[in-house]
């Protein structure tokens, strides 16, 4: 019978709580400084936080701290989910809580961070267009068409005034039996 290991916490700093440390391992892939083109390469750092009072706010201050950039541009930091097999950006201390808790088993949370420029303003706003747009498509929500209310579902609602035929003559009861119900 094999034993479970014992995990090694001899990494944790002196005074921290032990039941509530974990190391987080921070990837920076390499990226250019803007706005005077100051190459970094591809960087590994480790922090050891207490995710019982560590906070988003606070971490990505501190990751800021860390990873050099410009004022033109940001840091885009994510974990591998485990349960989606997917990149799930960080923005909030929820999201931060879900990463510390998908990788507790091994007190290690892996952490991307790309270094992005921000999008310029004219760029994320919507287009200043007025003309008419062309007929909505099947996607898209017309507000001037009043809603069908299941009149063009693929599935057919059937209500109890169009099953009466059919329980007319169950089990050899007459209409009489079904008129206060169905008014036959």
């Amino acid at each position: 019978m094999d034993l479970p290991k014992k995990l090694d916490l001899s990494w944790i700093p002196a005074g921290m709580d032990r039941s509530s440390a974990c190391r987080v391992v921070i990837q920076v892939p390499a990226y250019v400084k803007q706005p005077v083109e100051e190459y970094h390469v591809t960087s590994k750092n480790s922090i050891i936080v207490d995710k019982d009072t560590t906070n988003w706010i606070d971490f990505s201050a501190k990751l800021d701290a860390m990873v050099k950039h410009g004022e033109q541009q940001e840091l885009h930091v994510s974990f591998l989910d485990k349960t989606c097999n997917e990149y799930v950006r960080i923005t909030s201390d929820a999201a931060l809580l879900e990463a510390f808790s998908q990788y507790w088993d091994i007190r290690r949370l892996p952490l991307q961070v790309i270094v992005h420029d921000v999008e310029h303003l004219e760029e994320v706003l919507p287009s200043t267009n007025l003309e008419p747009s062309s007929a909505p498509t099947h996607k898209e929500l017309d507000l001037n068409k009043p809603a069908s209310w299941g009149e063009e579902d693929e599935i057919e609602y059937v209500g109890v005034d169009d099953e009466k035929e059919k329980y007319k003559n169950l089990y050899g009861l007459s209409c009489m039996a079904f008129e206060p119900y169905y008014g036959c």
